[in-house]
């Protein structure tokens, strides 16, 4: 059986909110004409409306997606909760289509007869359907974010670049990240997408790695990367690598997680959440109130590239090893949140710097903040594409520094 559940976002616009019955009718009516043909949906779609939570940590009150959206830790959209005949959660998959991983689960669960591949079938087309309705509201490329660089920082030489898109990576250089590689394109640096294991070999042809939202391949391990690849980039940084590892909360902070520890990195694998400072857009990182660090990455290399303001939105809090510079800091009132326990993130941070060895390491504790997104429908932006804050200047600034521009 499938269920569809709108949650109304409250980082939505107050006349945009879905909180009725009859809000969402009208938003259901647009998903049939435009996605459907005029067509009911063939499944129901269930309500779940964002409500004000009391603190118990002696924050002030959050307003924190619905009930049902913490309880199963959803806070990227679209996602799809796989439920066993028990009640209980077999599995999850965030995006769209369904990870090859969450069929693998449902196939499992599947009573064994003669006619499970047929059932197989007529789930997954069913699913496909509920995906496409999702799609029209959930995460997406903003077609017309600007990634022209008028001064690319390479003309001569151009480093190169290897994007991971090998390990189940929710983000990938044609998807969700398609801005981001088109804006370091434009810079200078030629991308190319990687869909093979990590090995010395294939990372020795490479001046930089990006692996970003990177999951475990099935349930047997929560790491998305193996001991040998691993090792492989971990002795590939230190003979001189640059590694921009972008991670965020569950499933994608596990995935990421024995690789961070290679190189010092503890990762919470909670929600971070901050009260104070979180706007109607997304949390707000300021120079204002002392919240971006001491770094080359946030200086840039003039006062054009200056970073002031930067947005993220919904991710873990991070600690680097000794030495390491923080570059997003979290405030004394963030707390790392799972269901209903939370922890202070306090001296944490939402992204750090740092060299290693001969090469230089900067990990990421949320992945929208480096793309350029719209969700929702009117589309609302999500990350470098977010006007008045300098997620953009970042971006370029965290690879000017792991190609050695700025130091």
């Amino acid at each position: 059986m499938i269920i569809a559940v709108h949650v109304s976002r409250n980082d939505a616009r107050n006349d945009e909110r879905v909180d009725s019955p009859e809000k969402l009718e009208a938003k259901i009516s647009k998903i049939r004409t435009r996605c459907w043909k005029g067509r009911s949906l063939p499944f129901p779609v269930a309500l779940a409306v964002s409500k004000r939570t009391p603190s118990r940590d002696g924050l002030a009150d959050a307003e924190m997606d619905s009930q049902i959206a913490t309880d199963y830790g959803v806070t990227l959209y679209p996602t799809t909760i796989l439920i066993d005949r028990e009640g209980k959660v077999a599995g999850y998959s965030v995006g769209s289509p369904m990870s090859a991983k969450l069929q693998e689960m449902l196939v499992k669960l599947l009573p064994k007869t003669n006619g499970t591949d047929a059932r197989m079938k007529r789930l997954k087309a069913s699913l496909s359907r509920a995906l496409i309705a999702m799609r029209a509201l959930g995460q997406r490329t903003d077609p017309d974010f600007d990634v022209s660089v008028p001064h690319p920082a390479y003309t001569g030489k151009h480093p190169a670049v290897l994007f991971d898109e090998a390990h189940e990576n929710f983000h990938t250089a044609g998807g969700g990240y398609k801005g981001f590689a088109d804006l370091i394109t434009n810079d200078g640096y030629r991308v190319t997408p990687n869909r093979e294991p990590f090995t010395a070999e294939r990372l020795a042809r490479y001046d930089l790695l990006v692996s970003a939202n990177a999951a475990a391949p099935s349930e047997a391990s929560t790491s998305a990367f193996t001991k040998a690849e691993c090792d492989s980039v971990e002795n590939w940084v230190r003979g001189g690598g640059a590694l921009l590892l972008i991670t965020d909360h569950e499933p994608y902070g596990s995935g990421s997680e024995e690789l961070g520890k290679r190189f010092g990195v503890n990762m919470s694998l909670r929600v971070t959440r901050d009260p104070a400072n979180q706007t109607d857009i997304g949390l707000l990182f300021s120079r204002d109130k002392n919240q971006l660090g001491d770094h080359p990455i946030l200086r840039g290399r003039n006062e054009s590239e200056r970073v002031n303001r930067v947005l993220t939105f919904v991710g873990q809090s991070l600690k680097g090893p000794p030495g390491s510079a923080p570059l997003l800091k979290f405030a004394d009132t963030a707390m790392d949140v799972r269901q209903d326990k939370r922890i202070s993130a306090a001296g944490r941070a939402q992204g750090i710097a740092f060299k290693f060895g001969r090469g230089r390491v900067v990990v990421m504790g949320e992945a929208g903040e480096l793309s350029a997104q719209v969700y929702g429908d009117p589309p609302e932006q999500m990350g470098m594409n977010v006007p008045g804050c300098d997620n953009r200047k970042m971006a370029l600034n965290i690879v000017h520094w792991l190609s050695g521009l700025i130091d």
